[in-house]
């Protein structure tokens, strides 16, 4: 599950030397020579879920924001391409005003939406695309005292989320099962 697609190439070529098969999960690197890939859902429909999920949280209109862990992982970015095109077919009141970079970190991400709360003081949501960034942001959106006024969504797990769920500081969240992505992965 590659977070630098081109980084692993030389891996995939030196593991293939050697007679094993390599497939990638979570994460493609079509162009490292790998196998076959496993995709735990189809990109189109979550970066579309999750605009809808925010747009109708939001009334269709306001400036919003994305953090996101990392600029190279290939599918956080293909649903973040997802989104932000629906948002531009569907939603032209909604304003996208900045993009902040999380390194997969639940307290980097927290201090980055906390910088964009104050630098956007009409920010009416945010898309998190990993399960780092929405805990984060949820922090800074309790933090800030914008529970109900700034909405967020994302792909995250029940453990970190619950407390937010309970205490309304998000209404929803998405995952697909893991479960079921590790056994479709370990059976190909």
């Amino acid at each position: 599950a590659p977070n630098q697609p081109k980084g692993i190439t030389r891996f995939v070529e030196k593991a293939k030397e050697a007679g094993i098969k390599v497939l990638t999960w979570d994460s493609d690197a079509p162009e490292s020579g790998r196998d076959l890939f496993v995709n735990q859902c189809d990109e189109k429909t979550l970066g579309e879920a999750l605009m809808d999920d925010l747009a109708k949280q939001m009334s269709e209109e306001g400036e919003w924001a994305i953090a996101i862990a990392s600029l190279d992982a290939a599918n956080l970015n293909t649903w973040r391409r997802f989104a932000e095109a629906r948002a531009k077919e569907k939603y032209p009141k909604m304003q996208l005003v900045a993009t902040e970079v999380t390194k997969e970190d639940e307290n980097f991400a927290r201090e980055k939406v906390q910088t964009l709360l104050n630098a956007y003081p009409n920010l009416k949501g945010i898309i998190a695309f990993d399960s780092n960034s929405v805990p984060g942001a949820s922090e800074a959106v309790k933090r800030a005292g914008k529970v109900g006024k700034v909405a967020v969504v994302g792909n995250s797990t029940p453990n970190k989320m619950r407390p937010y769920i309970k205490e309304g500081v998000l209404q929803s969240f998405y995952l697909w099962d893991p479960r079921a992505l590790g056994s479709l992965t370990v059976a190909l």
